[in-house]
């Protein structure tokens, strides 16, 4: 029986017969017997119901052939024909239980119907998986890379040298999270050593938590957040210390508080892995808000990387999905160097959202079309706000409309009630969720069906992101983006930067500056200082000051540092408690002052500061009115919604001149920093062969053992000597035992290299499209039966510094027709030559 039909029959005499205990594979039928198996009348309304089922119709109509339908109980908690008529399902029958059927939603207020492929979930992404290499296979279970640009970032990570500082921009379900996880677990970070990951809000650093524990089992994985128990942060510490906690996620405040001297000692003792920031294009925006640690952050980051020894000095990789203009430029100043600071960048369109839009003349006509669009929108769905009381007003709205499983996430959520709402909400347990932008920032749901915008973003980029929760698993999704003129007013403002008068600014760090306290290390300022003519202080006023600390850092005057400033010792003949009491309250005090490193001369006059820091507001206020004409003209379809994103998306200076159509138009960026070194004996083999290859000869008609133990050995001892690469026949690669009944040496190899990485790329894969591209010392292995074809040509094309090709002798001469490989070709060594000479 499918199991259409099998929900069929338990839908028609339900609740007399349950769903069944065993799951759904299809999604959509999943969702209904999660519902009914664990509903009631206070999780489950008559709206999550008619919305489901009519999700399940729609499907099936969109996906087979003529008109589903379905029976159902005509009793409460199900809909009434009215109801029913209400999510755009037609009802039959009176004597107890209803026959259903679902039409496609085609409001008058939308040209065409945007939800039709989303209900069908036709697959949008082009599945170009690549096999992954021993290191992932081993330690993650994953046999596949998602993607040639996956597979690429990821080895340009893992063989990037000590301290490398990458960029990483790979579009959302395009799978950046295993590029961080590959550099945190793999490679020289399995002989121990912590990794931190810092993200934005604690609610992700709990969801991405899960998603490693699931690479990494059995590997310690934690968040350090607010909610820890004091053993539970001395046993972190303490893992810390011995090298064994392997992945730390935290929010930009723990990093720059509880985990600084920790992470301090790590790294003098070379024992940080890597230094990790999940949406790095946030980097700007909590720049110039009201959190300054990730300034803070970026000064702890420096002192790392200065306290590091040379030859261990950690990665550091900075993720994100998007990236614009001001974000790399925001990107650049805290975390670049040089030296050091590379782009690896695969930048498309999203092939996943069908858009649609609708200008309302009212907020009643614009509340009247949401609550229309939801009566009909695939599950799961995210309705979009921006104020946090709009949130909870439209919560009430859906709850009022018979929604329950329906939950709200915002900035003010408490850790505990974050934490239980994504928890319902990926066990699907919820249906809709309903947020501002604080919600969505890396979360990896992947089956979100429909994003539906109840105000105007502020930026394109903000709008493409939120868009970006729906269809992660490459299945269409929907957006809808429903507003007022009112929303646009809203959103102007909005984007509108929030930038301290220069007079005004000047009197406050003047104010901060005379109150300050000086150290040995640095001068701290004073957040609670008050410039002349302010008659209100608290949160407001320090909010204010602070504005003007990060004008100052982004006008390049100063950097913001980390720590507080030294309190006050024991006086000899003070009582413990007294002096508990006393510390604790000037801790309270010194929280107010912040460490601040002066780059530039104090601007001591009015002059000086309109100098030094007028560009950047200038530039600042260019900057938001250039973005928000953007979204202006999205919104008023003045231009193609492509073209705006393509503008956004494209910035030169991180080399990303180009933003394709889909996955299959763009390539990764190249890189060049890369661990290439060989040993001397393989220099020298290398000085004979003609041009950057040497072939290496063996007769086809060796006897299959002796063939392949010398094979073996070679491999392995030329990975000791500096191969990071190997092609071979697609079946070497996966096969256990290889001919001759030996063990496959792939995993041996990776072992031995400098890296603990291998790079492992099927004999026949031409590798145009990465010509240059990751040009590390390669050894290429032809099986007996090639002969007599010539060398395939694209290995003579191959740019690597060292590329061996490995053939049996009676292989053609591509270029000397007639002649073999191993009769005269010059240069050509035989395989036993080789392996006498990597036995030295």
């Amino acid at each position: 029986m499918s199991e259409f039909a099998d929900l069929k029959r338990r839908l028609k005499v339900w609740p007399k017969e349950t769903m069944p205990g065993t799951p759904y594979q299809n999604t959509v039928y999943e969702r209904v017997r999660l519902a009914l198996l664990n509903g009631s009348s206070a999780n489950l309304g008559w709206a999550d119901l008619a919305v489901l089922i009519r999700q399940v119709l729609r499907w099936e109509a969109t996906n087979h052939a003529g008109i589903p339908q379905l029976t159902v109980p005509a009793s409460a908690p199900w809909p009434s024909k009215a109801e029913w008529r209400k999510c755009g399902c037609v009802a039959y029958g009176d004597s107890g239980t209803f026959e259903l059927e679902a039409a496609p939603w085609q409001p008058q207020w939308l040209p065409s119907d945007p939800l039709s492929a989303a209900e069908q979930q036709i697959p949008r992404r082009t599945k170009q998986t690549v096999p992954a290499d021993p290191s992932l296979v081993t330690r993650f279970g994953r046999n596949a890379y998602l993607s040639s640009n996956q597979a690429e970032a990821v080895r340009a990570v893992m063989l990037s040298p000590p301290g490398a500082i990458r960029l990483v921009v790979l579009p959302t379900g395009a799978g950046k999270s295993l590029v961080g996880m590959a550099a945190s677990l793999l490679g020289i970070a399995e002989s121990g050593g912590t990794s931190v990951v810092v993200v934005p809000t604690i609610a992700l650093a709990f969801d991405q938590v899960r998603q490693a524990r699931e690479l990494g089992a059995g590997i310690p994985i934690d968040a350090w957040h607010s909610g820890l128990s004091r053993l539970e942060r001395k046993t972190i510490w303490q893992r810390m210390r011995d090298g064994q906690q392997r992945v730390i996620f935290c929010a930009p405040e723990s990093i720059v508080s509880g985990l600084a001297e920790t992470l301090e000692g790590l790294a003098s003792s070379g024992q940080l892995r890597a230094f990790i920031v999940d949406e790095a294009h946030l980097i700007g925006q909590w720049g110039t808000s009201f959190r300054p640690e990730f300034q803070s952050m970026s000064a702890l980051w420096r002192k790392l990387r200065r306290v590091c020894p040379p030859e261990r000095r950690f990665r550091t990789l900075l993720m994100t999905a998007t990236l614009t203009e001001d974000s790399f430029a925001d990107i650049q100043r805290f975390f670049g160097d040089p030296e050091d600071f590379e782009v690896l960048s695969a930048v498309y369109l999203r092939q996943e959202p069908r858009y649609g839009q609708v200008r309302c003349d009212s907020a009643v006509v614009r509340t009247q079309a949401i609550l229309e669009a939801l009566f009909h929108a695939p599950r799961p769905a995210v309705l979009y706000v921006t104020r946090v009381e709009e949130a909870e007003t439209w919560l009430q709205r859906c709850r009022q409309a018979s929604w329950k499983r329906v939950g709200m996430l915002h900035g003010e959520c408490g850790p505990l009630e974050r934490a239980r709402t994504l928890q319902a909400w990926n066990a699907n347990e919820l249906d809709l969720m309903i947020g501002t932008s604080a919600f969505g920032l890396g979360m990896d749901k992947a089956d979100v069906r429909a994003v539906i915008h109840a105000c105007v973003p502020e930026t394109v980029d903000r709008f493409y992101q939120e868009v970006g929760r729906g269809g992660r698993d490459g299945n269409a999704c929907a957006s809808l983006l429903i507003w007022t003129e009112a929303d646009v007013f809203d959103a102007k403002n909005l984007s509108s930067p929030q930038i301290v008068g220069a007079e005004i600014g000047f009197q406050r760090w003047q104010s901060m500056w005379a109150s300050r306290i000086d150290t040995p290390q640095w001068p701290y300022v004073n957040l609670n200082a008050k410039r002349p003519g302010v008659k209100w202080d608290g949160e407001r006023n320090r909010e204010w000051n602070l504005k003007t600390l990060l004008l100052l850092a982004r006008s390049g005057v100063l950097e913001i540092q980390s720590g507080s400033p030294p309190g006050s010792v024991q006086k000899p003949g003070e009582a413990t408690e007294a002096y508990e009491a006393r510390r604790q309250e000037e801790q309270i005090r010194l929280e107010a002052y912040v460490p601040v490193n002066l780059l530039q001369s104090n601007p001591t006059t009015a002059l000086a500061w309109d100098q030094q820091v007028e560009t950047n507001r200038g530039d600042s206020r260019s900057s938001a009115s250039r973005n928000w004409s953007r979204m202006e003209d999205l919104l008023r379809g003045r231009r193609g919604r492509d073209d705006i994103l393509r503008e956004v998306y494209q910035v030169p200076g991180a080399g990303i001149h180009h933003v394709g159509e889909g996955p299959e138009d763009v390539t990764l960026s190249p890189t060049r920093k890369l661990n290439c070194e060989v040993s001397a004996n393989l220099q020298q083999m290398m000085a004979a062969g003609a041009a950057n290859h040497l072939f290496v000869t063996y007769a086809a008609n060796t006897p299959q053992r002796e063939l392949f133990t010398r094979l073996v050995e070679s491999l392995k001892r030329l990975a000791k000597n500096g191969i990071r690469e190997i092609a071979l026949p697609a079946r070497w690669r996966t096969e256990t035992m290889w001919p001759g009944a030996l063990p496959n040496p792939l995993n041996v190899m990776t072992k031995t290299t400098p890296e603990n990485f291998l790079i492992v790329r099927d004999l026949d894969e031409p590798d145009p499209v990465f010509e240059g591209y990751l040009a590390v010392p390669r050894v290429s292995v032809l099986p007996p039966e090639h002969a007599p074809a010539p060398i395939p040509e694209h290995l003579y094309a191959l740019s690597r510094p060292v590329h061996l090709i490995i053939a049996p002798e009676d292989c053609a001469d591509r270029f000397h027709p007639g002649r073999y490989i191993g009769a005269g070709t010059p240069g050509a060594i035989r395989l036993e030559t080789l392996l006498n000479v990597l036995r030295q």
